[in-house]
């Protein structure tokens, strides 16, 4: 009820002209609202059709070596290969009826629900690319997921074995700790991992940790890593030895840990909202629009565990 608001009071300022670019923040304030995956994701200005980056292939042990002082030093320098992601679209369209405001509501209060209702649908479908998008079927509308681009960088632990996906240990997410180079910077999982995760360490004997997060949010802690919760996250994955398979019909669950220096999203347009003209008397639409892509510059900062069922014992 806040967000609507201050949003009919930004279209009541001057009733002859709707000023929707004053809304335009405060639409980005209900996408980042109860939302800590999208507001803990870093946000950087995108141009061009795509936004691309410079990836080094490091030469590990070999990159340098122990020389004696008249000894010459050998040239070694690591490999560069420029990676692109394309910028993909976002959109929502809303409208308000003739015959609703015909029935006695007020024009101002049915806009200013339609577009708090549209945006909440907005955030879901967002949300939801930043970790599925790609992940089984080429989807070329949408920009590229994190299962998608940790699969085919390597980044994956899968825990299934035996024709069976794992229960979740420990171990497991210490070892996914360790493989990020650098310290990561936030851990995303599951309602129900996450619960998982506060029964293990209840049965450890551990103490369970809060730290707070952008946005406000006190979350579980992890070695001091922030916990996030993502509903776009399912229980239901299908998972083989080869990776994940299936987005439904399985009882597996998936664990992102990953550095949000490395990990943001590129914004060619930031969150926009623009009235329609009108071409019929039945209703007055508006669209709600974005242009972004996920990036992944660094994929060893990051690493993806699969194979992991939150309900197993």
């Amino acid at each position: 009820m806040v967000f609507q608001e201050l949003i009919r009071k930004a279209l009541t300022t001057d009733p002859s002209v709707f000023k929707f670019e004053v809304i335009d923040p405060i639409i980005a304030d209900m996408l980042n609202y109860e939302n800590p995956l999208r507001q803990n994701l870093p946000r950087k200005k995108g141009s061009g059709s795509v936004y691309t980056v410079k990836r080094r292939q490091s030469l590990g042990t070999s990159g340098a070596a122990w020389v004696s002082d008249t000894d010459s030093i050998s040239e070694a320098t690591g490999t560069y290969s420029s990676v692109s992601f394309e910028y993909k679209t976002i959109a929502t369209r809303g409208r308000v009826s003739r015959k609703l405001i015909a029935e006695g509501k007020d024009y101002f209060d049915l806009l200013s629900e339609e577009i708090e209702a549209k945006t909440n649908e907005f955030k879901v479908v967002e949300e939801d690319a930043y970790i599925n998008a790609n992940a089984v079927d080429t989807e070329p509308k949408k920009p590229l997921g994190l299962i998608k681009q940790l699969s085919d960088t390597g980044r994956v632990i899968n825990l299934y074995s035996g024709g069976a996906s794992a229960a979740l240990t420990l171990q497991a997410l210490d070892r996914a700790l360790d493989e990020c180079k650098g310290t990561p910077s936030l851990i995303i999982m599951s309602k129900a991992m996450r619960r998982k995760l506060q029964s293990l360490l209840q049965v450890y004997q551990r103490w369970i940790d809060k730290t707070e997060v952008k946005g406000g949010f006190r979350v579980l802690a992890y070695n001091e890593i922030p916990v996030l919760v993502s509903s776009a996250i399912s229980d239901e994955y299908q998972v083989n030895a080869s990776g994940i398979v299936g987005l439904t019909g399985g009882d597996s669950s998936a664990i992102f840990v990953i550095n949000t220096d490395e990990v943001f999203v590129a914004e060619l347009t930031p969150v926009t909202i623009q009235p329609l003209a009108k071409t019929t008397t039945q209703y007055d639409e508006f669209e709600i629009v974005c242009d972004e892509t996920l990036v992944l510059r660094n994929p060893e900062t990051c690493v993806m565990v699969i194979g992991v069922n939150p309900h197993a014992e």
